[in-house]
């Protein structure tokens, strides 16, 4: 069976995007059993040698396409978004040359189902008339940018993310029913598609990661730091990243003044780390992510806003790193507040229970483990790729065997 992959960044290991490396993980997995192919946008610019490499000794044929947005296409975007309700960031990714590409490679690959990956990429559906889709969402914007709405501050700020709010959730009321089918990363985004799109085929396709071995207890009597990880070029994370130094730092620095705060991933502007304190160090890029998880005492994810599963709380409870998020960082896991992991709200209650966590081993051991058996049991690559072969086989796809 032939799957064609259509993105809007290129996947590799080390693409810097939680996202996307998940995505790679799930195509060269899927490559063992069946053909697959991968179209996908590039930022100008952009080195990609890596992602070519890897893909390249996968055996997944790659269509790379070069995607600019000078300014006056981001002006007209805009006034797309506020007269069409087109989003803007959809609007970015809308090129000829996707277009052109995305029409020759399925008359060349002849693909049994087109997988659409995240909802920039979701109005390409309309030129795959005759071809079954599938839509896999990884974040239902509909969702993310009406929690941007609502944590906005001043009354401009209100209206244009009320505005951009508005316009995603007619893009994907107008899209999403055109699929064959959309996977939600959790059970609140496939909800919330049933809602948007009453008559859509949705269903659950949860993250996966591989699981680290367990921890002795004594082990974190010998990690002291507190981490932090992921793109800050994605305003929720920049947005967390923020509302953590500025407000939850300095209440932990006042009781364990020594702690290291160690933050890694990119896209972080120059202003967030000209004015943390000494304490936080910024690492960007990180080659190995788990082994960063791995020397932790505490993950934390302080995300206000955004939808699907936090991927980066996934991953660090996957190393058996004890975990403080937000509501909104929590979600979708299924984990049990004071088991598996530690939710906070208010920046005086998520500083007090990272204190916790610092101070008592025992704890973080029990909280750490717990989470790890828990993404073990419900976030495994083999119940990913079976949810994935189920819903190609209810679509009646053809030689769902394999190549």
């Amino acid at each position: 069976m032939k799957i064609l992959f259509v993105s809007p960044l290129l996947y590799h290991s080390a693409c810097g995007n939680g996202g996307g490396i998940l995505c790679f993980e799930f195509l060269k997995r899927l490559a063992r059993e069946y053909t697959v192919a991968l179209v996908a946008f590039y930022e100008e610019g952009e080195d990609t040698s890596a992602a070519r490499a890897e893909l390249a000794r996968l055996k997944i044929p790659l269509t790379a396409v070069e995607r600019r947005f000078p300014r006056h296409a981001q002006r007209i975007a805009t006034l797309g978004e506020l007269g069409a309700l087109f989003p803007r960031e959809a609007a970015a990714y809308r090129t000829n040359g996707m277009s052109a590409a995305l029409r020759q490679v399925v008359e060349e690959f002849s693909p049994d189902v087109v997988v659409l990956q995240f909802p920039v990429m979701a109005h390409y559906v309309t030129q795959l008339a005759g071809t079954m889709t599938v839509m896999d969402v990884q974040d239902v914007f509909s969702v993310s940018r009406f929690r941007a709405y609502r944590a906005a501050r001043g009354r401009l700020d209100r209206m244009k993310r009320l505005w951009t709010w508005l316009a995603w959730q007619h893009y994907e009321a107008h899209f999403y029913p055109r699929f064959d089918h959309v996977l939600a990363i959790s059970p609140q985004d496939e909800a919330a598609v049933s809602i948007i799109c009453p008559e859509t085929s949705v269903s659950t396709s949860a993250v996966a990661f591989e699981v680290s071995p367990s921890r002795q207890a004594a082990e974190y009597d010998d990690l002291h730091d507190i981490v932090m990880a992921g793109n800050f070029g994605h305003p929720p994370n920049l947005d967390g990243l923020t509302f953590f130094v500025d407000h939850v730092v300095p209440l932990i620095l006042r009781e364990v003044p020594d702690v290291s705060i160690r933050i890694a991933g990119r896209g972080l502007p120059e202003s967030v780390a000209t004015g943390a304190p000494p304490a936080v160090r910024f690492e960007g890029f990180v080659p190995d992510i788990r082994a960063f998880f791995s020397g932790a005492r505490v993950a934390v994810t302080p995300v206000r806003f955004g939808g699907g599963v936090k991927i980066k709380t996934v991953e660090a409870m996957s190393c058996g790193a004890p975990v403080v998020a937000t509501p909104v960082g929590a979600e979708g896991i299924g984990a049990t507040d004071g088991h598996d992991i530690l939710i906070e709200a208010d920046a005086a209650d998520f500083a007090s229970s990272v204190i916790k966590l610092l101070r008592d081993s025992r704890l973080a051991s029990e909280i750490g483990e717990n989470g790890r058996r828990l993404i073990a049991q419900n976030f495994s690559w083999e119940r990913k790729i079976n949810d994935f072969r189920d819903v190609l086989s209810a679509l009646g796809c053809p030689q769902l065997s394999g190549r």
